[in-house]
């Protein structure tokens, strides 16, 4: 496994790249927390999804190296993103501002499939245009894109449990927050309140 010196905390679920960019604004104890605040941290991020981002069409991400400017474009794209999922969880219209920022960022990153035959038959190799960074933003917009014109987007929520800000898509009737730790969390303060409200004696 390849070492990325990432130390941002951000939780990464596996359930969608433009799910796991917006989570990079997170809570740690209560208290809004930054995944990817510098370029260092964004870029080891960026290579913890390295083959998830290769799939998705960002073939050079392996040499994807934010800088100042590019960890903004990657905060404003999450920005945009996390607006956006917030209108769709409400069911109310994005704004156009954060509706433009996906779609000028998704245009960075052009990419084709090309075939060709070996003795065993035929491969194909992703390809994408343009620098490593401008791949990767155009890979994680693209995925923006794909969860909230598809069928996900009626599954996308906003985790249920009292200061957690992450998104996630409801996988099951019954499942009402981001991660089993969550829903622990809920359960046990409930616990709590209850034993508390017995112990009290009543006025």
């Amino acid at each position: 496994m390849t070492k990325t010196g990432y130390e941002g905390g951000a939780p990464i679920l596996g359930e969608g790249l433009a799910l796991d960019l917006m989570n990079t604004y997170h809570a740690v104890r209560g208290k809004p927390a930054d995944g990817i605040a510098s370029p260092g941290d964004a870029t080891a991020w960026t290579l913890q999804l390295a083959d998830r981002l290769r799939a998705s069409g960002a073939p050079a991400v392996d040499d994807a190296r934010l800088l100042d400017a590019d960890a903004d474009a990657l905060r404003a794209l999450r920005s945009a993103v996390r607006g956006i999922a917030g209108a769709v969880v409400a069911a109310q219209r994005p704004s156009d501002s954060d509706v433009d920022v996906v779609n000028r960022l998704a245009a960075l990153s052009p990419r084709w499939t090309s075939i060709a035959w070996a003795a065993d038959g035929a491969t194909t190799t992703t390809q994408a245009a343009g620098e490593p960074t401008s791949q990767v933003l155009g890979a994680l917009a693209s995925d923006a894109i794909n969860l909230f014109s598809g069928a996900d987007a009626e599954r996308l929520r906003l985790c249920n449990r009292p200061g957690c800000v992450l998104f996630f898509l409801k996988d099951h009737p019954r499942r009402e927050w981001c991660t089993p730790a969550c829903g622990a969390r809920v359960r046990a303060a409930r616990a709590y309140e209850k034993r508390r409200s017995h112990r009290e004696p009543a006025l």
